[in-house]
């Protein structure tokens, strides 16, 4: 696999990697390169030697990577009671959610805050 082939993937999965994630992909990434493959996928992707051999003790150690939720739960119905009491500005609120997380739902978010919207 060529250094150029593991930094597309890299940035391809960089948004949605926990800091886990990444250093379990990077060791799987070390390990199918063989000898020489931690060094290799260091120089690529950025993630330090010592960040991909701690992810090979991970899948060594046989943990398994459970799929949980990055954010907390709860989030919108906070936001909700605050915009309910005049304390948050809603249309400030959606653009900031929309610009940082790719994990936000458009029409999620028109539906809990369509009323306080401005037409």
């Amino acid at each position: 696999m060529s250094v150029a082939t593991l930094r597309a993937k890299h940035a391809a999965m960089a948004p949605v990697f926990t800091e886990r994630s990444r250093r379990i992909w990077a060791a799987a990434e070390a390990q199918a390169l063989g000898r020489g493959g931690t060094a290799v996928v260091a120089g690529a992707t950025g993630i330090s030697a010592s960040t991909i051999r701690r992810g090979m003790r991970d899948v060594a150690a046989g943990d398994p990577l459970v799929a949980t939720r990055t954010r907390k739960a709860g989030t919108l119905g906070v936001l909700r009671a605050g915009a309910e009491l005049g304390l948050v500005n809603v249309p400030d609120v959606m653009a900031r959610l929309s610009a940082t997380s790719s994990y936000i739902d458009e029409a999620l978010l028109k539906a809990v805050f369509e009323r306080w919207m401005k037409p």
